[in-house]
């Protein structure tokens, strides 16, 4: 009796494992095969305690490796660039941009994951979601290896070769999730959308100085 439970226990460990690479295989077969993206998103941003918090739109721009960009239009205007080195954050209300170099914010950057500046096996575990066949989508559950991350978990679902959803769910409870539509892959890109110079007159404050 002791030999078959042991047995059943080395198999189920055997097949986790397998079925976990399977996913992480799958996950970056997936983000691999993409070289640019675009599309718009609405991204919600809701806890239990307090329920929907935040409604945001606009447009985002990828170019793999390292590049993107977020063009936020409602509630107000806000740009996010990485331009391979440094990550500019762009608020037109209050006239100000915060820059970052890359590097210091790779560990504790979800959004730096599509640009393929996070190694997915080094950083997570990959997991396939049972939900996957009713959704209709293919969605994957990335939770991070180290627990000094500012996140718990982080979901992708895919359909056919589109990224379709983005969740994120941080150790405080709350839920952003970010809703993709009118997608473009692979197409040609202008790569001047992921230069950003300050404009004349912005307060520009340098975040790793701090």
């Amino acid at each position: 009796m002791k030999k078959f439970i042991y047995l059943s226990l080395v198999l189920f460990f055997t097949q986790s494992q397998a079925f976990a690479e399977e996913a992480k295989t799958k996950l970056e077969n997936y983000l691999n095969d993409t070289t640019t993206y675009e599309a718009t998103f609405e991204q919600t941003l809701s806890s239990e305690a307090q329920g929907l918090q935040e409604t945001s739109k606009g447009k985002f721009f990828l170019s793999r490796p390292g590049k993107f960009r977020w063009n936020y239009s409602e509630p107000y205007e806000q740009s996010i660039i990485a331009d391979g080195e440094k990550i500019w954050i762009y608020d037109q209300d209050l006239e100000q941009v915060t820059v970052r170099e890359m590097s210091e914010i790779l560990a504790d950057s979800p959004a730096l994951l599509l640009s393929n500046e996070v190694a997915i096996s080094e950083e997570f575990i990959v997991t396939l979601q049972p939900e996957s066949k009713e959704s209709g989508y293919e969605w994957f559950m990335l939770k991070p290896k180290s627990d000094d991350k500012q996140y718990a978990d982080i979901r992708l679902a895919f359909e056919e070769t589109k990224l379709k959803e983005m969740e994120l769910r941080d150790n405080f409870g709350q839920r952003t999730v970010i809703v993709f539509s009118n997608q473009k892959r692979n197409e040609k890109m202008d790569q001047k959308l992921f230069d950003f110079t300050p404009p004349e007159g912005v307060d520009v404050l340098d975040a790793g100085s701090e």
